[in-house]
């Protein structure tokens, strides 16, 4: 565990939002991160930056675990984490591409993005995370 993350009891929700499995959904979770941030004062490059996360988890929810979706946007003090939850067991994986291949660089670009990203087993699914500064 890294040093530098927030005390648990610095840790507030400020977002939650439970969504269908469809593409205009993955549109309605970018949104909804969006106007979350904005609303907390959070800079325009996290804002951009958990923007990107969001919709990357949240089509993979749709596209991989085809499940009803959660997002959950926290802050603490410097730290902003976006988490989306789906029924799948399957976690994420970085994969490397030919530079021909024109899908399947998104999670690589959050890992460039983000602080620290993850997943984790809820026993039925998993939540996918990211954290930014």
């Amino acid at each position: 565990m890294r040093q530098d993350r927030p005390a648990p009891g610095d840790v507030r929700q400020v977002g939650f939002h439970e969504f269908a499995p469809t593409t205009e959904a993955v549109v309605s979770a970018r949104r909804f991160v969006h106007d979350t941030l904005v609303a907390q004062g959070a800079a325009d490059n996290v804002v951009a930056s958990a923007e990107l996360g969001a919709d990357e988890f949240a089509l993979n929810a749709v596209r991989h675990a085809g499940s009803f979706f959660s997002v959950a946007v926290e802050t603490a003090p410097g730290v902003v984490k976006i988490a989306v939850r789906d029924d799948s067991g399957a976690f994420p994986r970085l994969h490397a591409h030919s530079l021909e291949s024109i899908t399947g660089r998104g999670l690589s670009i959050v890992a460039m993005t983000a602080e620290q990203w993850g997943a984790e087993s809820l026993g039925r699914g998993k939540e996918v995370w990211a954290e930014l500064r």
